[in-house]
């Protein structure tokens, strides 16, 4: 049985074909605020994995940080949190901090609840793979370099078919020139 979502996506036959279902989980931008400064960085494995932020554990005991998106491709930060398929609530604004879900005290449902949002299938046309040690500032950069060095690539094939072209049109019209000159002077090819 397919789910809501997957089929609306398999029912799209008209979006970009290099789309597919991604997760927000194995995304190079997913981000988390950092408590000390409010720097977007990178959450950990066990925050990927299971929900929860983990290490070190004096930084993030509970509330666990609210996911959000580097690049801002989705408003992952404002989708409701659903527990077991229930709604248990939502954070609004630009940049939420922290989330607790219950009394805290470890089977409160938080973990659940940003599982709920990250481990969701999406569409995404900014997803970069996530590669471990990395920050999402630095996933935009290799994403950023990988775009240029593509565009380089298309504009020196383009640059090097031009080249061909003109070539052979300069060859072309030689060819013909020659033909025209020698055909009025009776045949006789000029000096």
């Amino acid at each position: 049985m397919l789910s809501g979502s997957t089929l609306w996506v398999k029912l799209m036959w008209f979006r970009d074909k290099n789309e597919r279902p991604v997760k927000c989980q194995d995304c190079g931008f997913l981000a988390i605020r950092d408590p000390d400064n409010s720097e977007s960085v990178a959450p950990s494995v066990h925050y990927r994995m299971e929900g929860f932020q983990g290490s070190p554990k004096h930084l993030w005991p509970h509330p666990q940080p609210m996911p959000n998106c580097f690049v801002r491709a989705y408003t992952i930060q404002n989708e409701p949190l659903t527990v077991e398929g229930r709604v248990v609530g939502k954070m609004t604004g630009d940049a939420p901090g922290d989330i607790r879900i219950g009394d805290g005290n470890g089977s409160d449902g938080t973990e659940a609840a940003i599982l709920s949002i990250i481990q969701k299938e999406r569409t995404c046309k900014e997803f970069y793979p996530w590669v471990e040690g990395f920050s999402p500032r630095e996933h935009y950069e290799f994403r950023q370099s990988d775009q240029r060095r593509r565009s380089d690539r298309k504009w020196r094939v383009f640059e090097l078919g031009a080249a061909l072209f003109t070539g052979a049109l300069i060859a072309l019209a030689a060819k013909l020139a020659d033909r025209v000159l020698s055909s009025g002077n009776g045949g006789m090819p000029i000096p």
